[in-house]
């Protein structure tokens, strides 16, 4: 009978008391995911800046399933282009006049909500424009960042995130 009492009162102390917060683990997730960064090598500081502004932004908002499925990407290799080293296709199409692109390697074995992606990169761009927002070029990302089946949505507080970089 003391077990009874004993063993939920202890769990409640745990589960209560020594947990981390949500702040916390998102915070452990978020460190967890930045660890698999790899920044192309031309960057400058404050290219690097804009990008961690830019992706933290995108996981605050839109792509908050990157942090869900940390554990399934083996890396994310991360690029910024802006003027003349804008492509074509984001000029064209969308006006943009910049953009991060952050592409995650899934691994061949990921978690359940990735087995389309298993193995795959995904390529996702988050630019700045006449159309600002964010774009995935293969349909297994859309589900990443919520994104409609035209792989495209419109967010114009991009603008900001990238403006700015962290400190």
């Amino acid at each position: 009978m003391k077990y009874l009492i004993g063993v939920p009162l202890i769990l409640a102390i745990w589960w209560f008391g020594f947990r981390n917060t949500p702040e916390e683990e998102r915070g452990k997730t978020i460190a967890s995911l930045n660890q698999k960064i790899i920044f192309e090598e031309h960057l400058s500081e404050e290219e690097r800046k804009i990008i961690l502004k830019t992706l933290n932004y995108l996981i605050s908002n839109g792509c908050k399933k990157l942090l869900m499925y940390t554990s399934s990407i083996e890396n994310m290799k991360v690029s910024y282009s802006q003027g003349a080293n804008v492509l074509d296709w984001a000029k064209n199409r969308y006006g943009w006049s910049s953009y991060v692109e952050f592409k995650p390697k899934i691994k061949d074995k990921p978690q359940v909500g990735l087995s389309d992606a298993a193995g795959h990169t995904l390529y996702f761009y988050a630019g700045v424009g006449m159309l600002s927002g964010i774009y995935a070029r293969k349909d297994e990302g859309r589900e990443i960042c919520s994104l409609p089946a035209t792989r495209f949505i419109l967010d114009e507080q991009l603008r900001e995130a990238e403006r700015t970089p962290q400190s």
